[in-house]
């Protein structure tokens, strides 16, 4: 319970009145924006790693992520191939496989699902804040689990790109591409995947927004 869990927050000066909890902690970034910063836009990254949507979405209005202007999602920010690594390095050590997302959507992960979560958390968190898509992993698509340092393979460049308007529909406001680590494929490395598919996707006119 996040309005019973205790962290310093009336002695700043901007969040004065809020409880001096975790709740008000979140609240109090909020707070703060809105008076030193008024131009910027505020957004929270909720963490499914424990609880559904639903769940995850109450606890996130505690601290005061319904009152932001947009929902931080995540895709994963490592590349499926670098955690299929026979010796991976320690920065892909973590996760529980598979990794690689199909984008037939038939079986789990799936982009689809993803989606989904997301969908279900901005209904359940309310004010229907646009949602940011940030730090997707740039890997190229491989029949072939694995890959090498920097070279390793992902799909999410490549279907995000390619399926834009499922994501319009679901209240996307735009998509951030970048390594997750020094270990990932980049922009630099990827062989001009990133480089082509924006260049198709801006030819088509781009995606309606919902």
């Amino acid at each position: 319970d996040l309005t019973k869990m205790a962290a310093a927050v009336s002695g700043q000066p901007e969040c004065a009145t809020l409880p001096d909890t975790v709740a008000g902690l979140g609240q109090c970034f909020v707070q703060m924006g809105r008076k030193v910063a008024p131009k910027a836009l505020i957004g929270f990254p909720p963490a499914f790693w424990s609880g559904t949507p639903v769940e995850v979405a109450a606890m996130m209005r505690a601290v005061g992520a319904n009152q932001a202007d947009f929902i931080v999602a995540q895709t994963s920010d490592r590349d499926a191939g670098c955690r299929e690594a026979a010796s991976p390095p320690a920065e892909c050590q973590n996760g529980s496989a598979p990794f690689y997302w199909d984008v037939s959507n038939q079986t789990s992960p799936s982009f689809h699902d993803n989606q989904k979560q997301y969908s279900d958390y901005r209904t359940a968190l309310g004010n229907g804040l646009p949602i940011l898509w940030w730090q997707t992993p740039m890997g190229v698509p491989s029949d072939t689990p694995g890959g090498t340092d920097q070279h390793y393979r992902d799909n999410h460049v490549d279907y995000m790109l390619t399926n834009t308007q499922e994501y319009g529909e679901m209240h996307t406001i735009g998509m951030v591409f970048s390594a997750g680590g020094g270990h990932q494929t980049s922009i630099s490395t990827d062989g001009g995947q990133f480089a082509r598919l924006s260049v198709q996707y801006l030819a088509r006119g781009g995606a309606a927004l919902k």
